[in-house]
């Protein structure tokens, strides 16, 4: 990986909320802020095809 030559390590960030003051995002996940939680039937599928690819696409790359 282009960081591990300088030594830096990769690490991701995946959060299981949507932003909240991202309208098209939370519509397209079907999440209502504050009364939803991070995960649901719809999303999880989401976030695991999410996770997935990560995984694919970086991994034992990825250092945290």
């Amino acid at each position: 990986m282009a960081l591990g030559k300088y030594n830096i390590p990769l690490i991701l960030y995946l959060p299981s909320n949507p932003p909240i003051n991202n309208k098209y995002v939370s519509e397209k996940l079907r999440y209502t802020f504050q009364k939803d939680s991070a995960t649901s039937q719809f999303n999880q599928p989401i976030l695991e095809n999410m996770i997935e690819e990560l995984s694919l696409r970086y991994g034992d790359g990825v250092q945290g």
